[in-house]
């Protein structure tokens, strides 16, 4: 069974709409991971990354709630994708993937050069 992941959308006082998994909250702030920015487009909306050069390692990112208009649920279609994207285990599925697309020598790579002065021609 894989978890669904908490995502909310948050509205932001500087005007950005975000889309995160809400890790906590407490009274004055909360806490979130794996922001992804709403761009509204001519057609719908899209995505881009909302801190885009945050730690892997620790990619939580907490903020005062006074910097917080609304939280709210996304709707239905979002939160699948986003459990796509980041829910339980699509990290290491990606990596499955990966691994088994590879040649039995793993993940080497061989860099190969021609060197003329060891050619007869």
């Amino acid at each position: 069974i894989i978890k669904m992941i908490d995502v909310k959308l948050f509205r932001f006082v500087t005007g950005e709409e975000v889309v995160a998994e809400l890790l906590s909250e407490t009274d004055d702030t909360i806490t979130v991971q794996n922001g992804l920015v709403v761009l509204p487009t001519s057609q719908n909306v899209g995505f881009a990354p909302w801190a885009m050069v945050i730690s892997k390692e620790s990619p939580e990112i907490t903020v005062k709630k006074t910097h917080v208009v609304y939280m709210a649920e996304v709707q239905e279609e979002v939160g699948k994708k986003y459990n796509e994207m980041f829910g339980g285990g699509s990290y290491e599925q990606d990596v499955e993937s990966v691994n088994a697309s590879l040649m039995p020598n793993g993940r080497r790579i061989v860099h190969m050069r021609l060197l003329r002065e060891a050619t007869s021609n």
